[in-house]
């Protein structure tokens, strides 16, 4: 069990990283115990997501990217980010956020996080919903966070 909650969790942190360029907007959902006085999200992108109306689908064995226009209300010099899948952390995605977003940020000013992953061939198909946290190095209460699901299907 362990090891395919390894490999999905893999698989579709590379896929969130993939989601700028052909990225269609999705629905946002609110991670519940985070405080919308931390942080708003504006907008969130998945490429490949052909269709924001319908469960953004993403194929085995391709790259996926997930890009979000966020506003911390926190300064911080150091950003950290998690994805769950949940409430397994993705293991293999690099903690550091400011490689993902600008570093320092400053309290009210709109930043771009952007990223990219692989979707796994071995990972299940179906639906999944992740939750992904960016948050300050020195005091994770200071947090942007938001989820959203995806439909991983098997390339045809």
């Amino acid at each position: 069990l362990d090891r395919t909650c390894s490999r999905i969790m893999k698989g579709f942190i590379y896929f969130l990283l993939v989601a700028v360029v052909y990225g269609e907007v999705v629905d946002i959902k609110k991670c519940e115990n985070v405080s919308d006085d931390k942080c708003t999200i504006n907008e969130i992108r998945i490429t490949p997501c052909p269709n924001s109306r319908t469960t953004c689908r993403v194929y085995k064995g391709t790259d996926a990217t997930i890009a979000f226009d966020f506003v911390p209300h926190f300064n911080t010099t150091q950003l950290k980010n998690r994805v769950l899948w949940g409430q397994v952390a993705w293991p293999e995605l690099d903690e550091d956020a400011c490689k993902a977003t600008p570093c320092p940020t400053e309290a009210g000013k709109q930043q771009t996080y952007s990223n990219n992953l692989r979707i796994g061939k071995k990972l299940p198909s179906g639906y999944f919903t992740f939750r992904w946290e960016v948050f300050d190095a020195n005091d994770e209460a200071n947090m942007c966070c938001l989820k959203a699901t995806v439909q991983i299907k098997k390339k045809l």
